[in-house]
């Protein structure tokens, strides 16, 4: 009786398509000379599942051995049976275990002197198991077919002269690229589990079915937010099934370079800094050729109204990459109490630009009119002519404040008026709180060094003067009559 022994599998079944021929390389040993032929038998072990079926991997078309010689031979597979002789397939078994990348079956090397194993099959001595596995670069991945894009923005007039009228490129920071998705199926018993797209240094999203669905197939990817890209992009979709096998697609998205119209120097202001007319006057930077600029509007709003006033197109100056706009808007007035708010509007064929352009009150800081000078007042009376409070060295210095009023709660707390200067007191219905006397008009001076702080109260009727004194934030004593 011959005998023989299976000593190792040198190298496992891969697989890179079930069409092409695998392949195993076993190393065995036999005591009897002769052509022999050899086959696998695969049974269920403890790394893959118990329902594994008895699975026969028929090996080479016959080897001549001679006696006590120890065998390392690759083998092509050249028929696969079930346990009843079926024939069967390394696809059919995957079919069966669609989640599962790799089978490992315990094998057994059988020997027989005759192809069909029909007379005695000699039994080789040891077991081992046997790796069947997918090669991830193999076609198992599900059925796809690639997608495609195209810039919902296409259709627009500057996008055109960028891109040749190529609907397939999108323009550098403006574009919206929509990549449509058709629908993929899962192979060999797999279902589709994720869709992904990734653009290098840009969108990268994985969507299941159901959201694709849900997206009507397509994906959107904003230039906008991603105002860097330009150039030749790669962009891969994949699809992958419940196994885990994937179906991938490369391709190229070009964008083409192009820079938005921005501005660079502003200096529209009231002529003479503080008079009626305006005076429109600044610059920008654009893309330049083969694009074309021009000035769609400029219009002025009084601030915080969304009510036109006025309304003019002016002539706009173009060099290169660059603009420019100076006008004299003197056919309207701009009233110097009020601010103004002026939106230009500007089209480089590919998007139209809004620019704010703020106009402020026209009161200046300093005024000089009729040889007075006006301090935020704008017709000094005066030779000095100052609206607000005067500091000498970080102090206020006496001066007509305001009016004592409370028109809140119709009650004034003399307290609440510590800053240097003078106050009036007239409203006589009111609730007074730490007056000196009686409720009755009256002038209240304030001096003030630092912390420190003097009221005195005169009386208009009675003619009676009253002081105290006090700390910010501290203690006061109470009134004195003076006189």
């Amino acid at each position: 009786m011959s005998t023989a022994s299976f000593l190792e599998i040198v190298q496992h079944i891969n697989l890179v398509s079930f069409t092409k021929q695998a392949s195993v390389k076993i190393r065995w040993w036999n005591d009897t000379a002769g052509k022999f032929y050899y086959r696998l038998r695969c049974d269920a072990s403890r790394y893959t599942r118990p329902d594994f079926p008895t699975t026969y991997l028929y090996i080479g078309n016959g080897y001549s051995t001679v006696p006590d010689y120890y065998y390392n031979m690759q083998f092509g597979v050249t028929k696969i049976t079930d346990a009843n002789g079926n024939i069967t397939s390394f696809e059919a078994l995957f079919t069966r275990y669609p989640d599962v990348q790799s089978l490992r079956p315990t094998a057994t090397l059988e020997i027989a002197d005759n192809a069909e194993f029909t007379d005695a099959v000699i039994v080789a001595a040891n077991t081992h198991d046997l790796d069947i596995n997918l090669d991830s670069s193999g076609s198992f991945g599900p059925a796809w077919v690639k997608p495609t894009w195209i810039d919902t923005k296409s259709g627009i007039a500057g996008v055109k002269t960028l891109t040749g009228d190529d609907a397939f490129k999108g323009v550098q920071g403006f574009s919206e690229i929509r990549f449509d998705y058709p629908t993929a199926s899962g192979r060999y018993g797999t279902s589709v589990e994720r869709y992904t797209l990734t653009v290098a240094g840009g969108l990268s999203v994985a969507y299941t079915p159901d959201e694709l669905e849900a997206a009507q197939g397509h994906i959107y990817m904003a230039l906008s937010d991603y105002r860097n890209l330009t150039g030749d992009i790669s962009v891969t979709f994949t699809v992958e099934d419940s196994r885990g096998m994937i179906t991938r697609y490369q391709s190229i998205l070009t964008i083409v370079a192009y820079k938005a119209p921005y501005l660079s120097m502003n200096d529209t202001h009231r002529q003479g800094g503080t008079g009626s007319t305006v005076i429109l006057d600044f610059s920008g930077m654009w893309n330049g050729a083969p694009l074309t600029m021009s000035c769609q509007s400029v219009t002025a709003y009084e601030e915080g109204s969304s009510q036109a006033l006025y309304t003019l197109v002016p002539a706009i100056s173009v060099s290169g990459t660059s603009f420019s706009v100076h006008h004299v808007w003197d056919a309207v007035r701009f009233d110097s109490g009020k601010a103004y708010r002026i939106v230009a509007v500007f089209s480089d064929t590919v998007q139209e630009i809004i620019i704010i352009l703020p106009i402020p009150v026209g009161t200046p800081v300093l005024s000089i009119r009729d040889k007075r000078i006006g301090i935020n007042n704008p017709s000094p009376q005066t030779a000095l002519d100052v609206s607000g409070v005067i500091s000498q060295n970080n102090m206020a210095v006496l001066g007509n404040i305001e009016e004592i009023k409370d028109e809140i709660d119709d009650s004034v707390d003399l307290n609440d008026y510590l800053t240097a200067g003078i106050y009036a007191y007239l409203d006589l219905a009111e609730t007074i709180n730490h007056f000196p006397a009686e409720n009755a008009p009256l002038l209240l001076e304030v001096l003030r060094f630092g912390d420190l702080w003097i009221q005195k109260a005169y009386y208009v009727d009675t003619g009676a003067v009253y002081i105290r004194t006090g700390t910010a934030g501290g203690s006061s004593v109470s009134w004195h009559l003076l006189s």
